[in-house]
């Protein structure tokens, strides 16, 4: 068996498992909301609020990654009804 065949099933298979994985840090994220912006108007430390606001931007980052995958896969579904 070729190499060729595999490598891109390898990488479909990576992307995949990195979307689940962001789903599951969004998921566990969007639980803290409530704690999170109560805790950025209660602390005065600046370490930590500004750990929870880099947070957030990872996990907005997160976000646009995943909507990238899921434009990626449909796209060509959506042109291909729009040829039908």
């Amino acid at each position: 068996m070729s190499m060729i065949g595999i490598v891109p099933v390898m990488f479909i298979a990576l992307k995949v498992a990195l979307f689940v994985a962001g789903v599951i840090w969004c998921k566990e994220i969007f639980g803290r909301w409530r704690e999170d912006v109560s805790s950025l108007r209660e602390l005065k430390d600046l370490v930590r609020r500004g750990a929870i606001v880099v947070i957030w931007l990872i996990t907005l980052g997160i976000i646009f990654l995943m909507a990238r995958f899921v434009w990626g896969i449909a796209r060509p579904l959506v042109e291909m009804f729009r040829e039908s």
